[in-house]
């Protein structure tokens, strides 16, 4: 398939950036296309993977949004929950308040089900964000 050959083509150019980037986008292509449940969380599980080894933080951030939706669609939500929250840790560690902010809404919708949890998670980073400094032009 096209997608087999993209990842091929990444693989034989040996940038591990461009293989991470290459597994999440074929993970989120996967994703929209309802395509095939497991292949599709292997990809992202190792774009996840990948940007991690070679500390991409916001790849890896994209790749953990991709993997949780892919638990989501696949009914595995505590492994949604769980990555999800370990996108909100790096956002939190890169001090970039839109990957926060997208990482605290994934948390929100996660907990929906339990309206007292969301509600702690979202003040809980309104107070970190009025905490901190203001000054990073990423927030």
């Amino acid at each position: 398939s096209q997608c087999e050959q993209a990842v091929a083509a990444a693989q034989r150019s040996g940038c591990r950036r461009t293989q991470a980037l290459v597994q999440r986008e074929m993970a989120a292509l996967m994703l929209g296309a309802r395509a095939e449940m497991e292949t599709a969380v292997e990809v992202a599980e190792e774009a996840i993977r990948l940007s991690s080894e070679i500390g991409d933080a916001l790849g890896e951030i994209a790749a953990r949004h991709v993997a949780a939706s892919l638990y989501i669609q696949d009914d595995r939500l505590l492994d949604a929950m769980e990555t999800a929250e370990a996108a909100l840790v790096l956002a939190r560690e890169l001090k970039d308040r839109r990957q926060i902010k997208e990482a605290v809404d994934l948390v929100v919708q996660l907990r929906a089900g339990d309206a007292e949890s969301a509600l702690e998670a979202a003040q809980e980073e309104l107070d970190l964000v009025k905490a901190g400094d203001n000054s990073d032009p990423r927030r």
